[in-house]
Order: C-alpha cells, then structure tokens, then sequence
C-alpha cells in the first residue's frame, strides 16, 4: 500500500474500513491475463493476506496434486481459473461459477474457466468469464468475512451442477470427513497438472486453532497429514467425491502448505439465499426457483465494458448454447500464534 496519501485520499480509505458497503461488490476486469504465463496463487504463503506480491508458479505435470491427495476422475460441476490466478469453482447453474472473493478482489475476473476437465490444459469446456458479483461483507482485512464470490460464464452449459446446500445442520458434528480437490499446491513450491482430490477429517469446531475462526460462517478440518493448499482457493467442499452436495468454499489455512494443521471453508448454507440471488440476477436462463420464491436484497451489478472470445476448440458448439444477454491458495484465517494465509 502506498504511504504517501493526500488528506483526503487518507480520509476516504479511513471512512471505506470503518463503513464498509452493504451491496455486492462488482468485480472488475483484469487486463493483464496472459494465457502463456504460469498462474499465480493469490494471497501467498504465511504472508500478510493484503500482500499482492503472489509467488508465480509453474504447473508440472510430474507433480501429484493435494498434498497427500490422489488423482480424482473429472467431475463436470468442478471449475478452474484460465490465465492469472489459479483458484477453483463450482459450477451451480448452467451459466454461474461459485468461488471464493480473494480469489477474484484484487486480481479481477479470471477471462476464462474450463469446467469438467481433469487436465488444466485440455478438456471439459472452456467459457469466458463476463461478470461477477463479491458479497458485500467481504474484506481482506476481516478474514472471518464471508470469502464468497460469484461469476457469470458468456455460455449456458448443459453440465451437471453442483447443488448448493441450504441445510445449516450439514454437515453433522459427528461427520467423519469432508472431500476438497483442485489443481493448487502440492508443497510450497509446485502446483499439480491434474485434478486431485482428498479426504480431510472434519473438525465441528476450531475456535482454539484460530482466533478468527467463526463457527457460523466456517466450516473446519483437520490437514495436518491431507491439505489442501494454494492455488485451491474457491474449489468447492463436499461431503464425498461422488457426492455433488457442496457444503463449503476452500478459503484459508493456518500456514504454509508443508506446516498447516487447519483448513477453513466458507459455509456455504448460511449464504444460500444471496447465492440464489445472485444466480436469479445474473444468470441468462435463471432457474425456476428465480419466479416462485420472493427475493429478498438484489445485487448491484455492472456490465464489463469488454468481453473475450470463447476458446471454441475446447468449448461446445455455440449452437447447443444460450449467448449471455447482457452483465453482469487456501483457508484465510490465521492460528492464534500465527498469521492467516489466503490459498
């Protein structure tokens, strides 16, 4: 951040921390996305989360994905980052990517997503990003904010979707485990090729791991032998790989990938609603719950001055689709001994 600030630029960033704003957030777009240069992890490693100088990463297609992860088979809900920063998502409506907001604040909207692929570089579909929507809560310097972000994809695709959960009981205390994957770290210096995936013992409670921890807001695990870690930010959370049930958003850990002990994830049924919302306002083929259930806040939104093209020899026919019709690394908390770490 720069220090030298005239009274009136101090002020107004002294009055946007202390009032924060009460509508979503519209995310701007990037315009330094280069698909030749290797992606980056927002956030950086037991760094301050407001540092923006993120490690560039190489992607090698030797490494072997979540640190004591394995190879998953593609899932055609999971979503992941195009150019720039390597985050992940979830496909919940044929045109919407749910994933988390630090993966997207600062760095602006990915140009594009491949969904349902197991490879980085090739297959499922690839569709340009041309909106998005940060909750209006969230903020670098709160990490117990809600890590939630939503983007709007130039095409409707007709892949199965991740169902959002809405039931605050879920997961139970007694659950044994949840199921993270990406593409993200796989030790402090490499990042994996192919999609990995992990079961990580699930914790009902971490107050006493992290002092930012918010038991309503977060889910929590245990990593201390399975992690995820950078670069699986926004990659969905769920309670099985073979269920598509998510559950949680890969937020932020308690330290660099090789020395965390806690994973946090947004909870995402305490954030339904606005989800709905969003998906209701952004979507070019709004669901059907859009027209028999009463909205409640709306979302501010912005159309983007610019669209990309779609990679049309990894997409769908955009015959078979519906054009768009107008706008639209991990866990962040810190331990109570150390600093939080955005994937």
């Amino acid at each position: 951040m720069n220090n030298n600030c005239n009274l009136v630029s101090c002020l107004f960033l002294l009055l946007s921390f202390a009032f924060p704003s009460t509508h979503s957030q519209h995310v701007r777009r990037a315009s330094t996305y280069n698909d030749e240069s290797p992606p980056f992890v927002p956030g950086g490693f037991g760094s301050d989360p407001l540092d923006s100088n993120e490690p560039e990463l190489n992607l090698d297609e030797q490494d072997q994905g979540i640190r004591n992860g394995f190879d998953i088979p593609p899932l055609p809900w999971f979503a992941v980052f195009q150019g720039g920063t390597l985050c992940g998502g979830s496909l919940i409506h044929g045109d919407i990517v749910l994933t988390a907001a630090h993966c997207v604040d600062d760095n602006g909207l990915p140009p594009r997503v491949r969904v349902g692929a197991g490879d980085y570089y090739n297959g499922g579909i690839v569709t340009d990003v041309v909106d998005g929507v940060l909750h209006p809560s969230w903020s670098w310097r709160r990490s117990s904010d809600p890590d939630l972000a939503v983007l709007k994809l130039s095409y409707f695709l007709p892949n199965q979707v991740a169902i959002v959960n809405d039931d605050n009981s879920i997961p139970a205390a007694t659950q044994p485990s949840v199921f993270a994957m990406g593409f993200g770290l796989v030790n402090d210096n490499a990042v994996s090729r192919t999609l990995k995936g992990g079961l990580i013992p699930y914790v009902d409670d971490c107050s006493r791991q992290s002092y930012t921890y918010n038991r309503t807001r977060h889910l929590c695990a245990d990593s201390r032998q399975t992690a995820t870690c950078g670069g699986d930010s926004g990659a969905p959370v769920t309670l099985g790989m073979s269920s598509n049930l998510q559950v949680g958003i890969n937020s932020y850990s308690n330290g660099k990938c090789s020395s965390q002990t806690i994973d946090v994830y947004t909870r995402v049924s305490v954030f339904a609603d606005w989800i709905k919302e969003q998906v209701c306002a952004l979507s070019a083929r709004p669901p059907e719950y859009c027209f028999t259930e009463a909205p409640t806040e709306a979302a501010t939104t912005i159309s983007p001055t610019t669209t990309d093209t779609v990679d049309n020899s990894e997409t769908m026919d955009p015959s078979e689709t519906d054009a768009p019709t107008g706008a639209a690394t991990s866990a962040a908390t810190g331990a109570a001994t150390g600093a939080a770490s955005y994937r």
